[in-house]
């Protein structure tokens, strides 16, 4: 089963355009009544860890000092699992989504590599997040500066030039004309789209690439897994269904034939 089936199942619907911000890639698919449509799979080389990785630039002045703080790690793997560790820790209490600003120009990406069309040139700087590294030296970002490793998921990719925004509307469009006449649920999934002001910078860009989606915000219609595991929920959800019941290993069939009541049943 595919994740998005289960991000389906898991937030009660059977149909929807699901959006999964994975460790590595982003992904959309459109799943209609329990089943992933295999035209509409598209992808992008962008996730979590890209974020991670801006984030370890933007601190790296830091890093010798948070090294500094375990001496006891003496080989480089270890001290580079450690540094990212850390970093992750950074990311996960600083992470927010600078709004979606129309064409006003674009905010430089924290590597300074390229910039986000959409975001805001010039964001207000509102409040500034003092952390504290291991060894007590105070960290000091702005909310505009903290949030702008994850302007790499709003920045064109690739050859198309696509985001995560423009990755959704145009999995909508390639779905069926009497289809797309419905309001089909669209599903924000993964750890990434739970970060403050990620969906709203998503409708923010789905609105200005197709008006459509007006309609969908005001219908209620654009909504974000609430957990980081929906895809296991729903799989468990499906599994449980009597139609898998072919499939279900009882407490006796594993005591009497082991492992191999697997390979009977599933292969």
């Amino acid at each position: 089963m595919r994740p998005s089936v289960g991000w389906t199942f898991a937030s009660g619907a059977a149909s929807s355009i699901v959006l999964d911000v994975g460790h590595s890639r982003t992904t959309v698919t459109a799943v209609l009544d329990g089943y992933a449509l295999r035209h509409s799979v598209d992808t992008i080389p962008v996730g979590g860890d890209a974020v991670t990785a801006q984030y370890s630039e933007l601190l790296s002045k830091h890093r010798p000092v948070v090294e500094a703080a375990a001496p006891a790690l003496s080989h480089s793997t270890v001290r580079e699992i450690y540094w990212r560790d850390w970093v992750a820790d950074v990311k996960h209490c600083l992470a927010r989504v600078l709004p979606y600003q129309g064409d006003t120009g674009g905010v430089a990406s924290a590597a300074g590599k390229g910039s986000a069309s959409t975001a805001v040139k010039e964001a207000t700087v509102r409040a500034v997040t003092d952390l504290q590294a291991p060894d007590g030296t105070r960290v000091h970002l702005d909310e505009r500066t903290a949030a702008l490793p994850f302007e790499v998921f709003f920045s064109a990719t690739g050859d198309e030039k696509r985001n995560v925004a423009t990755l959704m509307a145009m999995c909508k469009r390639r779905m069926d004309p009497e289809w797309q006449l419905h309001t089909v649920p669209h599903l924000l999934a993964g750890a990434g789209s739970l970060v403050p002001g990620f969906r709203d910078r998503v409708v923010g860009e789905l609105k200005a690439q197709d008006s459509s989606y007006f309609r969908y915000e005001r219908d209620g219609v654009l909504n974000v897994a609430q957990t980081a595991d929906g895809a296991w929920v729903g799989a468990s959800m499906a599994a449980s269904s009597s139609s898998f019941e072919p499939l279900w290993v009882t407490r006796g069939e594993w005591a009497e034939e082991g492992a191999s009541v697997l390979y009977r049943k599933l292969f």
